[in-house]
Formats: structure tokens, sequence, C-alpha cells
């Protein structure tokens, strides 16, 4: 019962592209290399990187790219005491000889 008058909608001059929109880390960050346990972790993490050779450091980010704290990371393996950190994700970055690798750490209570 009753009628129905269709309706169209014409665009004229519509653009679509692309924005590049900041993260808080740069663009080239991998997490190839890098191993953390257990993930989710609550007390502590243990970070792993594969072929270290030489220092690092290790740079704790919150998920908007702030520091929230920065280490030394002389050796291959790092234990990270969490107890003073925010709960949600965390970005974990090593920066070493081999370059800057990112990996995440779900932070739970």
């Amino acid at each position: 019962p009753g009628s129905h008058t269709p309706e169209a909608f014409y665009l004229d001059d519509l653009y679509i592209g692309e924005a590049d929109l900041p993260t808080g880390l740069a663009e080239t960050s991998r997490n190839e290399g890098l191993l953390l346990l257990p993930n989710p972790a609550r007390d502590r993490v243990r970070i792993q990187r594969a072929n270290a050779q030489g220092a690092a450091t290790l740079d704790v980010l919150d998920a908007s790219g702030r520091l929230l704290r920065q280490l030394p990371f002389p050796s291959g393996v790092l234990q990270l005491e969490l107890n003073d950190l925010p709960t949600g994700v965390l970005l974990l970055a090593v920066t070493d000889e081999q370059g800057r690798r990112v990996a995440r750490v779900v932070v739970e209570r």
C-alpha cells in the first residue's frame, strides 16, 4: 500500500586521498628480533633481543608515544618491572646498532 518515490544523489568533484597520521613512533619501527614473555604481563616482562651485539637502550612508551621510562639494555635479556607502569598497551622500543625495534606488551593487573 502507498507509493515509493526513489531518490538519487549525485556527487561532483569527489576527492579521496591519503593523509599521514602521527603515531608517536617512526614508521620504520618494527618488532623483528624482540621476544616478550609473558604477554600479557602483570608484574614483569622478560625482553630478549635476538642477535644482540653490544649495548642498547630501552624506551618504554605509552600508547600515544609518550616516554615513560628509559633504561640501558646492556645484554641480550632484560627483566622489566611493570609495577609502577600503567595498565594497558605499552610500547617497548629497543635501539641498538641494528636500528630501532618496537614491540607491544599488554599490562594487566
